[in-house]
C-alpha cells in the first residue's frame, strides 16, 4: 500500500468506528445468528457439492468460500460481537483504500478527493449495516479480494505485473465469486482496467478468457449443485439503483438514474458525447460504466445494502462534478466546495444514525426478524445466542414462539399509537428508518 492509502485507511477506519460506535455491542442480528459460527468438518465439505446453507433459510446459492470464511473469522474471535464489527470496520476502510487507489492508478484521483468520496460513501445510510451488521463481512472481504486481484493484474509503476503476480491476480479474482456470485461483475471492470492502462494486447486476452471460462463454470456450477435456483432471476437488479439517488446529493444529481438501469446507459451515452464542456469526460464514462457493471439486472441483487462497491464509485462521481462545477459557479468558489461537502456529509450522517436505530436489540426491525429465527429450531444457532433472546423474548412477555408474531405486532401497534421512535426508557419502539428502508 502507498503512503496515501495507508492515511486513507487509518482516516476512513476512525470515520467508521465514530459512526458504528453506538451499535458496536448490539447483539447478533438476523443472518448473524445462524451463518457467523462455527461449522462442523462435514459441512466444510458439503458446500462444495450442496447449496451453502442446505436449509434453504437463506437464498440458494453456490458460495463454499462464503462459508469457510464465516467459519475462520469465528474460530478466531469466537462470541465477541465487538471485536466482529471492528473487524467489519477494518474491512470496509481497507476496501475504499484500495478501490480508490486503484481508480488513482488508471484514471487518476488526487488524496482529497479520495477522501471525500470515501466520506460521503461511510455516511451515506445504509452503509452503516456492513460497518455493524456481522454477516455482510463476509460481503466486503469479497469485493475486497477482486480488488487486489486487479491491483496484482496491474503490476507496480510503469512495469508490467511479474507472472507470479498477474496469476495470483486471476486467482484472487477467480475466488471472488465463491464467496458470493455478485463479484462476476468485477470481471469485465478488470478488463476495462487493463485496457485503460494499456496493459500488453496478450495478458489482456488472457484475462478475458480465464474470466469467461470461470464465469461459466461458477454459474455451471450453481446451476449443476442448485438446480431450484434460477441462473438469471428475473427482474432482480433492475431497480437496485434507485438507492444511488439517497446518497447525500443523489437528490439533485441522479433523480433519473433512481427510476431504472436502462436510463443509467442514457446517462452514460449523453456524457460520452455531449458533455465535451465537462473536464475528465472519459473517466466519468469509464467510473459510470463501472457502475453499471456492479448493479448489473439477474447478477447484483436489487437489497440498498448490497451497492457499498457501486455507492462507492457514485461518491467519486459526485465529487468530481463538484469540483467541475466549482471552477465555473461563483457560489462554490472560495471554500465553497469544501462547505457544500461538509454540510452533504452532516446531513448523510444523520440519517445514518437514524438507520443505525432499526438494529436496536428492542427495535421492531430486529424483534420480528429475531422472533423468526429463534422459532425455527432448525437453524444451528450458538447456545448463548438462543439465551439471550430467550432473555429478551421473556422481558416483552412472550414465551411461546407461537405467539410470537401476534405479541410483536401488538406492541408495535402500540408503539407507533404513542409515538415511540426512539430505544428510550427500554421500551419497545419503532425506528423512523425501518431495515431495508431507503427513505
Amino acid at each position: 500500500m502507498t503512503r496515501h492509502s495507508v492515511l486513507l485507511f487509518l482516516g476512513y477506519f476512525l470515520l467508521g468506528l465514530a459512526l458504528a460506535w453506538p451499535a458496536l455491542n448490539y447483539p447478533w442480528f438476523i443472518d448473524d445468528l445462524h451463518l457467523v459460527r462455527i461449522y462442523s468438518p462435514q459441512e466444510l465439505a458439503n458446500v462444495w457439492h450442496q447449496n451453502w446453507e442446505p436449509l434453504n433459510v437463506e437464498t440458494p446459492a453456490y458460495r463454499p468460500l462464503n462459508v469457510w470464511f464465516n467459519h475462520a473469522r469465528s474460530l478466531v474471535l469466537g462470541e465477541q460481537r465487538v471485536l466482529h464489527r471492528l473487524m467489519n470496520i477494518a474491512l470496509a476502510a481497507l476496501f475504499l483504500a484500495a478501490l480508490y487507489q486503484l481508480i488513482a492508478r488508471v484514471f487518476g484521483l488526487t488524496l482529497h478527493q479520495a477522501f471525500w468520496a470515501g466520506v460521503l460513501a461511510l455516511c451515506a445510510q445504509n452503509t452503516w449495516f456492513h460497518l455493524v451488521w456481522i454477516t455482510e463481512g463476509v460481503r466486503i472481504f469479497g469485493h475486497l479480494l477482486a480488488i487486489l486481484g486487479m491491483h496484482l493484474l496491474l503490476g507496480g509503476k510503469g512495469q508490467p505485473a511479474k507472472p507470479g503476480l498477474f496469476l495470483a491476480g486471476l486467482i484472487a479474482l477467480i475466488a471472488a465469486p465463491l464467496i458470493r456470485e455478485e463479484m462476476l461483475a468485477w470481471y469485465p471492470i478488470a478488463a476495462g482496467c487493463m485496457f485503460f492502462k494499456r496493459e500488453n494486447f496478450k495478458r489482456i486476452r488472457i484475462a478475458v478468457i480465464v474470466f469467461g471460462l470461470a464465469g461459466a463454470l461458477i454459474l455451471g456450477a450453481r446451476e449443476m449443485v442448485i438446480p431450484e435456483t434460477d441462473l438469471w432471476p428475473d427482474g432482480s437488479g433492475w431497480t437496485s439503483l434507485f438507492y444511488l439517488a439517497w446518497l447525500p446529493f443523489g437528490n439533485l444529481l441522479l433523480p433519473l438514474l433512481s427510476k431504472s438501469w436502462v436510463l443509467m446507459w442514457g446517462v452514460l451515452i449523453l456524457l460520452t458525447f455531449r458533455c465535451s464542456a465537462l473536464e475528465g469526460k472519459k473517466r466519468l464514462s469509464a467510473l459510470l460504466l463501472a457502475v453499471l457493471c456492479l448493479t448489473m439486472p439477474g447478477l447484483i441483487d436489487s437489497r440498498v445494502t448490497h451497492l457499498l462497491p457501486a455507492l462507492s464509485i457514485v461518491a467519486v462521481i459526485q465529487v468530481l462534478v463538484i469540483e467541475a462545477l466549482s471552477g465555473r459557479l461563483p457560489v462554490l468558489k472560495k471554500g465553497g466546495f469544501l462547505l457544500l461537502i461538509i454540510g452533504l456529509v452532516s446531513v448523510s450522517a444523520v440519517r445514518h444514525r437514524q438507520a443505525q436505530k432499526a438494529m436496536h436489540p428492542l427495535s421492531s426491525s430486529n424483534l420480528l426478524f429475531a422472533v423468526e429465527f429463534f422459532c425455527d429450531k432448525r437453524l444451528h444457532i450458538p447456545p448463548a445466542r438462543r439465551a439471550e433472546l430467550d432473555r429478551r423474548f421473556e422481558s416483552l412477555g412472550m414465551y411461546d414462539c407461537r405467539l410470537g408474531d401476534s405479541i410483536i405486532n401488538q406492541l408495535r401497534e402500540e408503539a407507533l399509537r404513542l409515538n415511540r421512535r426512539h430505544p428510550d426508557s427500554g421500551q419497545f419502539f419503532v425506528p423512523r428508518v425501518e431495515f431495508l428502508d431507503p427513505l
